[in-house]
């Protein structure tokens, strides 16, 4: 039988829940971790990312998972490979991309408007 595992990767802080534009900014956060985790590292190929939704109190608050499907197929070596890349993913400092995701959310959300002196 197959079990889906998952191992929480974590989330920047950026979207803060109770805020007005939580959900807009949790769904952008989702969207730019599971692109800068694809494009900058390489793990084996079991491995799938998830933007995963986890129930708190009232609401819902939101992080990224690192998956694999775990059943009888995978070898010990495959798992052991598996596990070096999840260690890898877990070691990374996910907080330290939230100045670059606010930075990002400004140049697509934010338009500033120039403002004239009047005389």
């Amino acid at each position: 039988m197959r079990t889906l595992e998952e191992i929480s990767i974590g989330s920047t802080g950026f979207s803060q829940f109770g805020t007005p534009d939580y959900y807009a900014k949790q769904k952008f956060e989702g969207k730019y971790l599971m692109n800068y985790f694809t494009k900058n590292f390489t793990i084996h190929d079991n491995l799938f990312y998830k933007w995963k939704r986890n129930q708190y109190e009232n609401d819902s608050y939101w992080d990224l998972n690192v998956c694999y499907w775990d059943n009888e197929h995978v070898t010990p070596e495959e798992m052991e490979l598996m596990w070096e890349d999840i260690n890898k993913l877990e070691q990374f400092d996910i907080e330290s991309l939230q100045e670059e995701i606010q930075n990002k959310w400004d140049e697509e959300n934010c338009k500033v408007i120039p403002i004239r002196k009047v005389a």
